[in-house]
């Protein structure tokens, strides 16, 4: 990520996210409620439940992502909580701190502003992806502010807030959208990052644009009618006093203030380093870093000059199974290692190296996510959420493992009933470790077999809808449905020898070669639901799948080459011939590196197993489609195909949502409307509610016309 200083000039050209008044954030503050009377007793869980978390942190970013900011002297934390407000159609959003204490109380020093998304190149090409933002406010120096990026009326801004709570305010109009901020060592000024190169390739676009855009690259037509820009990751730095908002270039110095405080330090995901008071390092070192599966040990740097290599097998690793975090203990004496574990890696361990002992061991396991820790004397200070309930704050004792709750943001959740949730372990055909979450409903009586849904594909952590949040776990459970959220399987080249490959290109091609990585993810998905249906819960007649991403490309692959779904919802769509044309040229010229076929030349026998529209003729799972306008064009040509030949299939579109969809009015209509598909054809049950007459009047007509096709061999 380059360094260099900024021009200052003015910008016509900053982004949006979407057509929301900013006042409608404004008179939004999740934590209002936060601190409600539970209930006296345990009720049916509904969709305002799920809908009305309060959250810290987003649940689609991983484990290592940071939630919250530990102040100067180590005794305060401060963080974002969001809420989703269905009928402002808005994310409520409030920073708040808290002393480092059980019981302890957040203050809110500020509310409002719009969501801020992450800047994601696709392809190499700035997409509007819906990707939520790492989060963070910065402490000053001395504790006594927090410096804070918030978004307003499209425009992503620099404020500060003492920690009292007094004087929210905006610092300076930077001209780009702030991408990340700290504070000098005097705490004097702030630096700011921004993306300003964007911006101004934005204004370039324009001003292109008065003469017509010649088609090339840019375009990616599914996303957009004008040429997307390009990300090249630059930044630019300039330094800003808090006091007069005078803003001026920053130095190469003062820019990497940014990079090491809050921005990642090196694109290679696998190297974590820590220092004790000794001046000793811990740090993971590359066996080779030529190689293509890059793979690591953990080595101390001892003050004598020694260096010592950690044998424990969860001191190594690969770029497909890295180390979460590694830190001193607070004597200096001990390494403490977090990293996922166990069958699958579907648990999180804690483990104590000591270098001079060469003792290891380990402190506690869980199968619970663990998010955004930090280390604080000897305690790890995290976000904790198990498969039933969501994220809170505790701190886990790095010597016992005990975990104690500092601040439940939730604190009725405990009182609503869901269902029962067990963890299962299978392997999938090429033998790879696969494991899943089990949701039974309550009230299932015993012997009962039930329809079940998948739900794809991160498992780890409270269960909510699946990547993307669409399809309510704990909600289907309510309705009677039992659920299999599985973990998407390691990827099939990850279980290929490292001498068998040469380049990501022949990795590629040799995992989509007889479509292994497909093969793959649906055998991990398939053996998971026969061991539901082999323990008497699941009704092998009545299974469905969900998919959103790389999930709705397994589903598709699943659809066209098992017989074991009976209906299916998707919330994006994978590769018709079509889409080779729609995805652009990048997309294309990717796809074709993959093995895919070109626009110019047909091959009816490799879509065969992989795209809807070609197999419209022989495809019979009643199907719903819920895009975001940013992708809807990928859904049109199956869709049209499969009308034509009168399959059950339904196709809805959210205006301004990309891949990933954030809106609350939307998410609330995609939960009711995924509810009511399985509902409609996995149990024949109709909500009598007015408002849906015309949604199960559409509904039985396809029903109708697939029957009667069916009849007629057709």
């Amino acid at each position: 990520m380059g360094i260099r200083t900024i021009r200052l000039v003015t910008l016509s050209c900053l982004s949006a996210v979407a057509s929301i008044p900013s006042a409608a954030y404004s008179a939004c503050n999740p934590m209002e409620t936060a601190a409600r009377p539970e209930r006296p007793a345990k009720r049916p869980i509904t969709v305002s439940d799920m809908l009305g978390i309060r959250n810290i942190g987003s649940s689609e970013r991983g484990e290592e992502s940071r939630i919250f900011a530990i102040s100067p002297e180590r005794s305060h934390i401060a963080f974002f909580v969001t809420q989703a407000d269905v009928a402002g159609n808005t994310i409520c959003r409030a920073l708040v701190s808290m002393p480092l204490q059980p019981g302890a109380t957040p203050q809110v020093l500020d509310v409002g502003g719009q969501p801020i998304f992450e800047d994601v190149a696709v392809r190499g090409l700035q997409t509007d992806y819906g990707y939520p933002a790492e989060d963070i406010p910065v402490w000053s120096p001395d504790g006594q502010w927090l410096a804070y990026r918030k978004r307003e009326e499209g425009v992503t801004e620099l404020w500060r807030v003492r920690v009292d709570g007094t004087q929210a305010a905006r610092v300076a109009r930077l001209p780009a959208d702030v991408a990340a901020v700290a504070w000098t060592s005097d705490g004097k000024r702030l630096i700011a990052a921004m993306f300003a190169e964007i911006a101004e390739a934005k204004e370039r676009r324009d001003f292109e644009g008065l003469s017509g855009y010649r088609y090339d690259d840019r375009f990616v037509p599914y996303n957009d009618t004008i040429p997307s820009v390009e990300m090249s990751g630059r930044l630019d730095f300039v330094k800003v006093s808090p006091e007069t908002g005078a803003v001026v270039p920053a130095s190469a110095d003062e820019a990497r203030l940014v990079q090491t405080t809050a921005l990642p330090t090196s694109d290679e995901e696998l190297l974590r380093t820590a220092r004790n008071p000794q001046n000793e390092t811990l740090e993971t070192r590359l066996r080779d870093p030529e190689q293509l599966f890059k793979r690591f040990d953990l080595w101390a740097r001892l003050k004598n000059g020694r260096d010592i290599r950690c044998t424990a097998v969860q001191c190594s690793g690969s770029v497909f199974d890295p180390i979460n975090r590694i830190w001193w203990s607070r004597d200096g004496r001990d390494a403490l290692i977090l990293r996922r574990d166990g069958w699958g890696a579907s648990e999180t361990a804690l483990f104590r190296w000591s270098p001079h002992q060469s003792s290891f061991q380990k402190i506690f396991r869980t199968s619970d996510l663990l998010a955004g820790c930090e280390m604080v004397k000897e305690g790890l200070i995290c976000g904790r959420e198990s498969s039933g309930y969501p994220r809170r704050l505790v701190n886990i004792d790095t010597r016992s493992g005990e975990s104690t709750v500092l601040w439940d943001p939730n604190p009725t959740f405990a009182k609503i009933e869901k269902g029962r949730v067990t963890r299962l372990h299978w392997r999938n055909e090429f033998g790879a470790e696969n494991f899943g979450d089990l949701v039974v409903p309550p009230g299932r009586r015993n012997g009962e077999a039930i329809p079940l849904v998948v739900v794809q594909y991160n498992t780890r952590g409270f269960l909510r809808g699946g990547t993307g949040d669409e399809y309510p776990i704990w909600l289907f459970a309510q309705r009677g449905f039992a659920v299999l959220s599985v973990q998407k399987s390691r990827s099939y080249i990850s279980q290929v020898p490292d001498s068998a490959l040469s380049d990501w290109a022949v990795a590629h091609a040799q995992a989509y070669t007889e479509y292994k990585e497909q093969r793959n993810q649906v055998s991990s998905i398939t053996a998971g639901v026969e061991k539901a249906i082999s323990m008497g819960i699941a009704d092998s007649e009545r299974i469905g799948i969900t998919g959103l991403s790389a999930g709705s490309s397994t589903a598709i692959y699943a659809l066209l080459n098992t017989s074991m779904f009976s209906a299916a919802a998707l919330s994006s769509m994978g590769i018709d011939p079509d889409s080779m044309v729609y995805g652009g040229a990048r997309l294309r010229n990717f796809r074709i590196k993959e093995g895919y076929p070109t626009v110019a030349k047909e091959n009816p026998s490799f879509w065969r197993h992989t795209a809807l529209a070609v197999n419209a003729d022989r495809f019979q799972t009643p199907l719903l489609m819920q895009l975001g306008s940013r992708e809807s064009l990928l859904g049109i040509e199956a869709f049209e195909a499969l009308r034509a030949h009168h399959r059950p299939v339904e196709m809805f579109v959210f205006a301004n949502e990309g891949h990933l969809k954030w809106q609350p009015a939307h998410r609330a209509a995609i939960y009711e409307r995924n509810l009511d598909w399985f509902d409609f054809w996995l149990k024949n049950k109709i909500d009598p509610a007015k408002a849906k007459i015309e949604q199960y009047r559409a509904w039985q007509g396809l029903r109708e016309e697939a029957t009667s096709d069916l009849k007629a061999g057709t």
